[in-house]
């Protein structure tokens, strides 16, 4: 089965409705939204709960991203079916967890308990090298979403915006000293 997986806690929901609106009519692939309920949803809550699911590749969305061009589903899911898709190299491959995943190559990667922001940040970059290695070679770089000087308030926050011509994603925390404090 291939999904798109959409990651969202049960206080961000203005974010979530925001991110499925961004579909439009969309509706090629099943696009499921994955709740946490502990407020934090921290990356490896959503990672392990997916390896439960009977999904063999998704991408793995987070609920602050906009869907602006929906091509970019059959780019990862047809163009390269049976292969990882890097959304986002910055700070590394699969840099945020921006991409395409196989359930089989990630259950090969080593996925922590989690306490706080720092460590979840720490492990977006750490999770990307280790889901790298894991690919052994069989994962292609599409798109990469860099750091901007663009920013925009959204649901009374305020966002650094990074965009490419499918994706746009709203960071409310882009620096590694920002995360020591949220």
């Amino acid at each position: 089965m291939q999904a798109i997986i959409i990651c969202a806690t049960t206080n961000r929901l203005d974010w979530l409705n925001n991110c499925l609106a961004s579909f439009k009519d969309y509706n090629k692939y099943p696009i499921i939204s994955l709740m946490v309920n502990n407020g934090k949803g921290y990356i490896p809550d959503f990672l392990r709960e997916i390896l439960k699911m009977n999904i063999e590749e998704f991408v793995l969305l987070q609920d602050s991203m906009e869907i602006k061009n929906p091509s970019i589903f059959d780019i990862c899911f047809e163009l390269n079916k049976g292969k990882s898709v890097s959304l986002s190299n910055t700070p590394v491959a699969f840099g945020s967890t921006h991409g395409k995943f196989l359930s089989s190559v990630l259950s090969k990667c080593s996925i922590p308990q989690l306490n706080n922001k720092y460590d979840d940040a720490l492990f977006e970059v750490s999770f990307g090298l280790d889901y790298l290695k894991q690919c052994e070679g069989n994962a292609v770089a599409l798109a990469d979403l860099k750091h901007s000087d663009s920013f925009e308030e959204k649901f009374g926050r305020r966002n650094m915006v990074v965009e490419n011509e499918w994706i746009k994603k709203f960071k409310g925390t882009w620096t590694i000293d920002m995360a020591k404090i949220v």
